[in-house]
């Protein structure tokens, strides 16, 4: 039972959607940078804080020239694709005033202050009441207001990004001929090159480890690159193969034409079964592929031990 073909295949169909989400994360990452979606993102997510025209006049204005803000933008101009919550209390309080920035004196700077738009006036000084005026505390509170902004923005985003992995999953599936129906049947079809491909799979888990560090991008770093995808998605598909001994894409134009003018809806489902698993990212399959790895190695039979009856005499 543990050392079946269908355990082999689960193997297989893990390690190509492992890759395959490898290279969906790489496209998402650089289409990503190239939008600046997490900058845009964030600069959406922190003028629409308060449904107040004097808010996003405030923050363009007086939050954004901060220095704390200013020294996270790697471009002069260009929203940051992250700010933490004490960028975001140091440049508060710089509109609060360093000089006005005491216990005895706080609630008034804030109250009277010209700059602060009024909505925001009063949740800092709702903050400062809870903290109690003790400045500590309200920094403290400040900046957990500022993560619970940040934690809505993320949520956000993931619904952004995850349109975006359905559409590129769906061109690179169909780019790559990642047809998880057709995988499962060539594979099934020889089991003992299925079994060898399981094996090599299993015995290079450590590789794929690192491998899963050393593709990762991030969109700092990452513009849409035509030349670049095509190398890491040339780089990727050749461990594939190599490790697997079953290959990606299409033999030529008219093999493409035969197998989707053969079965079209078979073939759209096996394509949009590989859309789906490549959904669960690159963390979700090597995981998996470390279980079954496990389970399908304690189940492998041990060497037979000889027979009574076949056993040499020892020498004298």
């Amino acid at each position: 039972m543990f050392n079946s073909p269908i355990l082999d295949l689960v193997i297989l169909l893990s390690f190509t959607y492992f890759i395959g989400s490898l290279i969906l994360s790489a496209i998402n990452e650089a289409i990503a940078g190239f939008l600046r979606l997490r900058q845009k993102q964030l600069q959406k997510s922190i003028e629409n804080l308060f449904f107040d025209n004097s808010w996003k006049t405030f923050v363009k204005r007086n939050l954004v020239p901060s220095p704390h803000l200013q020294a996270l933008m790697k471009e002069k101009g260009k929203f940051p694709a992250y700010i933490s919550a004490s960028s975001f209390v140091l440049a508060v309080i710089d509109q609060i005033g360093h000089d006005k920035y005491t216990e005895a004196t706080i609630r008034t700077a804030i109250d009277k202050s010209p700059i602060l738009p009024h909505t925001f006036k009063n949740v800092l000084l709702d903050l400062l009441a809870q903290a109690k005026n003790n400045l500590d505390q309200f920094e403290k509170r400040l900046g957990e207001f500022y993560d619970n902004v940040m934690e809505r923005t993320t949520g956000w985003y993931k619904k952004k990004v995850r349109r975006i992995l359905i559409v590129a999953g769906l061109f690179l599936a169909i780019a790559l001929n990642l047809d998880t129906i057709k995988i499962a049947n060539d594979a099934l079809k020889d089991p003992d090159r299925l079994s060898k491909a399981a094996d090599n799979i299993t015995a290079n888990l450590s590789k794929l480890d690192s491998l899963k560090s050393s593709i990762q991008v991030t969109d700092d770093t990452v513009k849409m690159d035509v030349r670049r995808i095509k190398d890491t998605i040339g780089s990727l598909q050749l461990v594939y193969e190599k490790t697997s001994g079953f290959s990606w894409g299409y033999k030529d134009k008219k093999d493409f034409r035969e197998q989707w003018g053969g079965n079209f809806w078979l073939k759209l489902l096996g394509i949009l079964i590989t859309v789906f698993a490549l959904q669960l990212n690159a963390n979700f399959w090597f995981d998996l592929l470390n279980k079954v790895a496990n389970v399908r190695a304690v189940g492998k039979k041990p060497a037979e031990s000889p027979k009574p009856d076949q056993l040499q005499p020892a020498n004298k």
